[in-house]
C-alpha cells in the first residue's frame, strides 16, 4: 500500500507511516487526517468540514473528540521532511525542510482506530520557531519534531498529561537541517 513520495498532496485521501504505542515495534499505515473513533462517514466528508491532517496542540487540549487520543492513542508520524510557504508580495513560495542528511525523523502524532480497522492519524502543531519566521509567514504553527532520545517517552502510554507537555517543546535546533525553496 506505501509508496514512497516525496511530497504528499493533503486534499486526497493518503497512507502515511506511523508506530503507535500500542505497536512500539513495528510501522503501519495510518490515513493521514484523523477521524473521530465513532464516525461512520467518509473521509473526504470529514475532512471537507473539520480538516484535521494538523491539529495544534493548543486546539487538541479543549478538543473533546481528541484529547483522549493525545492521552492514550500518540504516535510518531515518519517523514524525510516538511512543507512550509511565504507569502511576499502576492507571490507564494514553498519551501522543503529536511535533513542534511535526508534521513526519516518523527512528529508528535495522534490516531484513532475506525470501526472497519483503519488507522487514521493527525500531526501536532505548536507555535513556530524564530528560525523558522523567515520562511513562514501563512501560519503562526510548524510541526512537533520528536528528539531521538524522546521517542519512548513520548509512546510511554504511563505519562501523565503534565509529563507529556513537558515532552514536548518547541523544536528550534535547525542546525541539521536544510531549507530548499521548491519551484514545482
Amino acid at each position: 500500500m506505501y509508496k514512497p513520495k516525496m511530497v504528499f498532496d493533503g486534499f486526497n485521501e493518503i497512507v502515511i507511516p506511523i508506530i503507535t504505542i500500542e505497536n512500539r515495534k513495528y510501522i503501519q499505515q495510518a490515513i493521514w487526517g484523523i477521524l473521530p473513533e465513532n464516525y461512520d462517514g467518509e473521509w473526504n466528508d470529514f475532512q471537507k468540514i473539520v480538516n484535521t491532517q494538523f491539529i495544534s496542540l493548543k486546539k487538541l487540549k479543549k478538543h473533546l473528540i481528541f484529547k483522549e487520543s493525545l492521552l492514550k492513542r500518540r504516535c510518531l508520524v515518519i517523514v524525510t521532511g516538511f512543507v512550509t510557504a511565504y507569502l511576499k508580495e502576492g507571490e507564494l513560495k514553498r519551501f522543503l525542510i529536511q535533513q542534511k542528511n535526508r534521513m526519516p525523523f518523527y512528529l508528535a502524532g495522534i490516531y484513532n482506530v475506525t470501526d472497519d480497522g483503519f488507522s487514521t492519524c493527525s500531526i501536532i502543531t505548536t507555535k513556530k520557531s524564530h528560525f523558522l519566521s523567515e520562511y513562514q509567514n501563512i501560519t503562526s504553527l510548524m510541526p512537533i519534531k520528536i528528539e531521538d532520545n524522546k521517542q519512548e517517552k513520548w509512546l510511554n502510554p504511563d505519562l501523565s498529561e503534565r509529563e507529556l507537555m513537558k515532552a514536548i517543546k518547541p523544536f528550534d535546533d535547525f542546525s541539521d537541517f536544510e531549507i530548499k525553496e521548491m519551484t514545482e
